[in-house]
This record gives structure tokens, sequence and C-alpha cells, in this order.
């Protein structure tokens, strides 16, 4: 979450994040998938911007938020 809170690219062995609702090619470089001699042209690659809002979910602003909705349990 970092890589795009930060608007960078992330090189990863995790295959997984093709998974990812915002999965772009242009922004992940999967070791053991990709080919390691396209390395130098993912990194010098112009990024593909992010969906508006795409982040909002993982905003910590948002996550508080969830958490304001919980209420305790009644004590008695």
């Amino acid at each position: 979450m970092e890589a795009f809170f930060f608007d960078k690219k992330l090189i990863t062995n995790n295959p997984s994040v093709r998974t990812l609702p915002f999965y772009n090619p242009t922004r992940f470089f999967i070791l053991g998938l990709d080919d390691p001699q396209a390395l130098p042209a993912f990194l010098q690659a112009p990024m593909r911007p992010l969906p508006q809002g795409a982040l909002q979910p993982y905003d910590f602003a948002h996550r508080v938020q969830q958490f304001d909705h919980i209420t305790a349990p009644a004590r008695g």
C-alpha cells in the first residue's frame, strides 16, 4: 500500500498482487513471472494513474471512520 500512497512502482515476488482491483503492469513488476530483462524498461516507463478514489478505502481516515460506527457492547 505504501507504494500506491507514495505513487511509486513496486517490485515484488508476490504474484497475488495481480488479483488486486488496482493492479496494473505499469505499476507492478513480479519477480519470477515477469521477464527479468524487462526490468529496466519497467522502471523507465511511465505509470498509468490510479482511478479516482481507488485508494480511499485504504486511507487511514477512512479506516478510523469504520471504527466510529462500531458500538461497544452493553455492560451489565
